[in-house]
């Protein structure tokens, strides 16, 4: 009989550090200091409340003769496939697409601060010059600008909601499970 109060309260404390963990990890989600996990000399996990994203170098390749480089904050990369097409209709070049697209693949281009930074070359090679090279340098600014800016308003809206869970679930409204499931989605 022993054995088994042992055994229950041992299993009460390990739901126990299981919730708090889980409180934790709500609350730290919903500030924006995702947890990091890290390891002890033991090779146990141990979970540490840290910012999870640190400032990341600069990593343009300076500025180019157009006076494009893509000083914009470099937060989440904005990928090409339904970014660059817009940026090409917004500078009048749309019809010009295949063959930018064909340059993006033969440099390894991926994301749009990539093509703002070779811009130049990207005109040269495809004998754009004059004022489209300006247009296109100005549409590619403007469209990685703006889905920069939608991008931070979901995670703000996410963050937001992710606290409003974590508060309710502390206020004993949302059950454990609910907030998991929602945490986990």
């Amino acid at each position: 009989r022993r054995g088994a109060s042992c055994r229950l309260l041992a299993l009460g404390v390990v739901l126990l550090v299981v919730s708090s963990l889980a409180k934790l990890q709500l609350l730290s989600f919903a500030q924006g200091t995702p947890l990091r996990r890290w390891q002890t000399s033991g090779g146990s996990a141990r979970t540490s409340l840290h910012a999870a994203g640190e400032a990341k170098p600069f990593r343009a390749s300076g500025s180019e003769r157009s006076g494009y480089q893509s000083k914009l904050a470099d937060t989440t990369p904005i990928e090409l496939d339904g970014f660059l097409d817009e940026a090409l209709n917004k500078a009048g070049l749309l019809a010009r697409s295949p063959e930018v697209r064909s340059w993006c693949d033969e440099q390894g281009a991926v994301e749009l601060r990539e093509v703002i930074d070779e811009l130049d070359a990207l005109c040269e090679a495809l004998g754009i010059d004059g004022n489209k090279v300006s247009a296109l340098g100005d549409a590619l600014v403007q469209t990685l600008k703006a889905e920069q800016e939608q991008r931070r308003k979901q995670e703000e809206a996410t963050r937001n909601g992710m606290a409003q869970l974590a508060h309710q679930f502390m206020n004993g409204q949302v059950s454990q499970a609910t907030a998991a499931q929602a945490f986990s989605s």
